[in-house]
Formats: structure tokens, sequence, C-alpha cells
């Protein structure tokens, strides 16, 4: 399996925007942490 390049820094960039790419043996996927508030 080839990575891609770039993939790494798609993944420390905190304002990269989600993003999906598939390939032809995996699909990948950037999104943001979703997190629950109960006080909102």
């Amino acid at each position: 399996m080839q990575r891609e390049a770039g993939g790494e820094e798609d993944i420390l960039n905190i304002n990269q925007r989600p993003k999906l790419e598939d390939y032809d043996d995996y699909i990948f996927i950037v999104l943001k942490m979703l997190s629950y508030n109960e006080k909102t």
C-alpha cells in the first residue's frame, strides 16, 4: 500500500478542511474531531 504524499501534513494541519480521497485500494478521510457538550 502506497501512502499519499503529504498525508501527514493533512493530519497535522489543524486548519485543514474535511476531505475524502478515493484511491484504488483505500479511502483517505480527514475530519475534525467531534465533541459533545451537555451544557449547550
